[in-house]
C-alpha cells in the first residue's frame, strides 16, 4: 500500500486531512466517532505539556 506524504501546514490543515482519510476508511459517521476521540486524546496530552 502506497502513502503519499503530505505536507502539513497547520493543526486545522492535519485535522481536515486526517478527518478525509478517516472518512475514506470508515465512512462519514466512524470518521467523526474517531476523530473526536482522536482529539480527546490529544486534548490531555498537550494539557500535560
Amino acid at each position: 500500500m502506497l502513502r503519499k506524504k503530505t505536507k502539513v501546514a497547520s493543526p486545522a490543515d492535519f485535522y481536515v486531512t486526517f478527518t478525509k482519510a478517516l472518512a475514506d476508511m470508515y465512512g462519514e459517521v466512524g470518521a467523526e466517532l474517531v476523530t473526536k476521540s482522536k482529539l480527546m486524546e490529544m486534548a490531555k496530552k498537550g494539557g500535560k505539556q
